[in-house]
Parts: structure tokens; sequence; C-alpha cells
């Protein structure tokens, strides 16, 4: 058996990461991590010693019905190099996501077994923190969650699982959500388009299926607030930006149209 270790770049590496510092046996096959199971990300996933702090480990696996056939066997590392470089890329645009620490890759006969170690973050799930806030907080979590995952969408990035358990109420200092498990995700989203909002549809079906209820009208008013904020934004500076264009263009046109007048005169 094989094992492999993929590094993100050293510019976006925790400076806390230290080889040494790993659970032991880490980089050796069969290693099993041993820690406090956490319902972040899909089954196994937990918290892990890591030096003189903690990281939060998750192994990725097939949903669906991939997931009922394969499991957490991967033909391939290309996953877990995707995840790796779509957080780095998420968090250079501002995107709230956990920083990748290390990946680790095991070969197992034709197949890998994939494990992602990032940093912990401290927080609820945006439905424990909804479940636990007074009126006026639980709108402020929701416009920030919106404004979390509009700038998912302006970074141009599709989550193929977005709902409330992926949306993380930080507890430390701030009110901030960050977006967790990118498993699958792909960019090229553009926002306001049909699949923009086929995502934030699903994501509110999500408390049909596990609360049993619709969403709160007021609810899902708090979270587009958040959400165009954002997006509303960015369109805007595009639109001003193509304006710069246009009138860059004809201006231009003139310029040409002008200066051949003049060499025909």
């Amino acid at each position: 058996m094989l094992v492999r270790l993929l590094l993100p770049p050293q510019s976006d590496a925790s400076p806390s990461w230290d080889a040494r510092a790993a659970p032991t046996g880490f980089s050796e096959p069969g290693w099993e991590p041993d820690g406090e199971s956490t319902r972040h990300g899909r089954g196994g996933a937990c918290r892990i010693r890591w030096g003189t702090g903690v990281a939060f480990f998750r192994p990725l696996r097939h949903g669906g019905l991939l997931g009922s056939l394969l499991r957490d066997r991967y033909v391939s590392v290309g996953r877990l190099c995707r995840e790796i470089d779509a957080a780095i890329r998420l968090r250079a645009g501002g995107v709230c996501v956990p920083r990748p620490i290390v990946g680790r890759a095991e070969r197992t006969g034709l197949f890998w077994k994939l494990g992602l170690v990032a940093e912990y973050l401290e927080g609820l799930p945006l439905d424990g923190a909804l479940d636990a806030a007074s009126y006026f907080v639980r709108r402020r979590y929701l416009a920030e969650a919106g404004r979390a995952v509009g700038r998912l969408h302006a970074a141009g990035f599709r989550h193929t699982d977005l709902h409330p358990g992926n949306l993380l109420v930080l507890t430390e200092g701030s009110e901030s959500v960050a977006v967790l498990d990118l498993t699958n995700g792909r960019f090229g989203l553009r926002p306001g388009s049909s699949a923009a909002l086929g995502s934030l549809v699903r994501c509110a079906r999500w408390w049909q299926k596990h609360r049993k209820v619709m969403p709160d009208a007021r609810d899902v008013l708090a979270f587009l607030r958040g959400y165009v904020d954002v997006v509303q934004a960015l369109q805007e500076a595009r639109a001003c930006r193509h304006r710069l264009y246009r009138q860059g263009a004809v201006r231009l046109r003139r310029a040409l149209l002008v200066r051949g007048r003049t060499s025909r005169s």
C-alpha cells in the first residue's frame, strides 16, 4: 500500500502545520483517525489532535448511488486535489472556508481512500444556531449566511450540497458564516443564473425534508437580503465596467474617424 500527502502551496498553508505535529501513523498505511466525531461533512468526520491544537479530518465519500456502490473508494486522487484547489481559490476571493492543511491519499488495491485535514472552525451549523437565537439575532445569522452564499456564487463556485448543515456560524468574536464541504463542487457558476437559483431552492427545501416545515417567509427574505447585497454589488460593478468599455469604444471609434478625415484632407 502507498500513502501520498498533498500539501497546499506554502502561501496558504497553515503556519502551525508541521509534519512532526501530525498524529502518530498519519503518513503510514492503515491509519485511522482518533478523535471526537462531528456532524460536519459526511460520515467519519472528526476533530483530531494536531500538535498542540486541533484540526478537522474528513474522509471523502461518494454520495447518491455511487455512495452505495463505491463508498470511500476513488480511482484517482483528482477529487482531493480539486477540493484543495477550490478552497485556496475561494479563500483568495474572500469566501470564508476552512484553510486546507494537508490531503491524505492511501492506495488500496485498484482504488484510493482520500481524506482532507483542514483547520477546525469553532461554531454551530446554521440550523442549530437559529434554534438557539433570539428573533433579531436570527435575522442577522440568516443575512450573514446569505452573504456567505452570495460570495460563493460571486466567485463562480457551484456547491453541490448546499444546506444549513454546511453553513457554519462562527462563534469566535464574530457572526460570520463559513461554507463547508466543497466536495464535487465546480467553478463556472454565474450569479443569478438558473443553476444559482436552483441551489438556493434546494437549500430551502432542506427545511421541508429534515424539519417537516416550510421555511418562514421572513427567514427567506432575511437570507435573500444578504445574498442580494453581495450579488447586486457585483452586477453593478460589472455594469459599470461594461459601460466604461462601451464609452471607450465609442471614443476610440470617433478618434479613428477624425484621424481618417484628417489624413484624407
